[in-house]
């Protein structure tokens, strides 16, 4: 399905200046009306010209008014070739069909086109908005030279299906004048406008980021007159740019984290974050022989603008716990034992991602961790992924508590217990905190641990289940090998939530 395109050429001017009217519908049942008269200012007008070309530039003028006025179509961008057409794209994809009549003296003098047309042929959606870091919007003139007084953008913000599941009012329409009196465009921060609408969670059978889809169409006012410009369409990321990295941050790369060598725990899956608009396949090899490989195609849906290429269950992350999410029972004997100590599960020691601008490949380490428990990381990185570090090394769980209490009068009868309690808790909460040590890494994932102290939402696996926290650390010193030797680093993070459970 794409959306409707109508151009409607005038061949005559009218002859009476008044009651020629010019009639649009659409398949969902919906209507304007253009009638003629003297000033043709007022919405459901437009003015006679004594030409062609200056009858079809007032009725496109009144077009813009009105639909920007009433969205009665939903979101459309209007066109003016300069002479005689006027073109009419209603960018509605629940919309099948569009048509126009006219009566009066413009019976007969006009003659339209309709088509059908895909979206993604004719207006590029490549581009992201990362919405940590500010997208700057520019709403600018044809040819960008006229003085633009102000400018407003029509934001739709949405998930699901691309186009189809689009709204049918904008989430936010915003209108800016002009900061001086001679400017040829106006700048808006998009990101602003749509950071609020994404909702970052950690499902324990499967990751998946809730990307939304922005679309943007924008118009400007030029000497009293408002233009639609061409609209713009955006999959929007949670994540951001860093100061080097410029304006509008587009984070352009298959392989959705930084670091190209990954460490994890022996026996454990891994999943590999990948835009899938850009990305073809995914291979899991070992010693050079492929294992698993998963192809890449791009699709429409919001939930799998990130892909995440995985050999197993996200959760499980030894032997026994697989057998018995599985339903199966351990006994332990000498031969499952050896069994476990001989053999490894996921084996792979690279893999790689085939995306548009070629090949990516990302080596593998596993860590066999004896004496402690390790605790999984998980996070959204700069790239609006969620990606997981494992910290191998010990542990070790605190406590804080608050209360408030207030005194109270124990007299009772002229005397008093001495077992009441004359300063009385009102409300007493406790948060728990986790201290955890990654072990060694390479100096490779500094990166991956700036990006971890910079995230907004961290989650770590711990008794079997994944838990929201803070990171309470609030600096790091990044080390290197040259001065360290060997990199490891301790974070402490605070679970966010009461210990008592108070959610109401």
């Amino acid at each position: 399905m794409g959306f409707q395109k109508i151009a409607i050429t005038f061949s005559q001017a009218a002859q009476k200046a008044i009651a020629n009217i010019l009639y649009i519908a659409t398949s969902n049942e919906r209507s304007v009306s253009l009638i003629s008269d003297a000033v043709g200012v007022s919405t459901g007008t437009f003015q006679i010209s004594t030409t062609v070309n200056g009858t079809a530039e007032n009725i496109y003028n009144a077009i813009v008014r009105d639909l920007n006025a009433s969205n009665v179509f939903g979101p459309t961008y209007v066109e003016y070739n300069g002479t005689d057409t006027v073109s009419i794209s209603v960018l509605n994809e629940g919309i099948t069909s569009i048509s126009a009549t006219t009566s009066g003296d413009f019976a007969g003098s006009t003659s339209t086109t309709t088509s059908t047309l895909n979206t993604q042929d004719v207006y590029s959606s490549d581009n992201k908005i990362n919405v940590r870091s500010p997208y700057i919007f520019e709403a600018t003139s044809i040819g960008g030279t006229d003085i633009v007084s102000s400018a407003s953008l029509d934001i739709y913000v949405y998930n699901g299906t691309r186009f189809s599941d689009r709204p049918t009012s904008p989430t936010y329409r915003v209108i800016s004048a002009a900061p001086k009196n001679d400017s040829t465009s106006i700048y808006f921060n998009v990101s602003e406008y749509a950071k609020d609408l994404f909702t970052n969670q950690v499902n324990e059978e499967l990751y998946e980021n809730d990307n939304q889809f922005i679309d943007v169409f924008p118009s400007i006012i030029v000497d009293g007159v408002q233009i639609s410009r061409a609209p713009e369409f955006f999959t929007g990321f949670y994540g951001y740019g860093y100061l080097e990295d410029g304006i509008n941050p587009q984070n352009k790369s298959g392989l959705l984290q930084s670091n190209t060598k990954v460490l994890k725990l022996e026996d454990s899956s891994i999943s590999i974050p990948v835009d899938a608009s850009i990305t073809n396949n995914v291979t899991y090899l070992l010693n050079g022989e492929i294992v698993y490989s998963r192809n890449i195609s791009e699709n429409s849906l919001s939930s799998t603008q990130v892909y995440y290429v995985t050999t197993g269950s996200y959760f499980g992350h030894d032997f026994d716990s697989r057998v018995i999410a599985s339903g199966g029972i351990i006994e332990d004997s000498n031969c499952l034992e050896q069994f476990k100590k001989e053999f490894s599960l996921f084996e792979f020691d690279s893999i790689h991602i085939g995306t548009d601008d070629g090949l990516i490949q990302v080596n593998i380490e596993n860590i066999e961790e004896c004496k402690y428990e390790p605790i999984l990381l998980t996070f959204i990185n700069k790239f609006g992924a969620i990606q997981k570090v494992w910290f191998f090394k010990n542990n070790s769980v605190s406590m804080s508590t608050e209360a408030k209490s207030f005194r109270r009068n124990t007299i009772t009868n002229g005397g008093y217990s001495q077992t009441e309690h004359q300063y009385k808790n009102l409300f007493k909460h406790g948060k728990e905190s986790i201290t955890i040590n990654s072990g060694f890494y390479p100096e490779e994932y500094n990166e991956v641990f700036r990006q971890i102290m910079l995230s907004e939402d961290v989650w770590i696996y711990y008794n079997d289940k994944n838990f929201p926290v803070n990171i309470k650390s609030s600096d790091i010193k990044f080390k290197t090998r040259i001065d360290e030797k060997l990199i490891e680093y301790k974070l402490d993070c605070e679970f966010a939530f009461d210990k008592i459970q108070n959610i109401s």
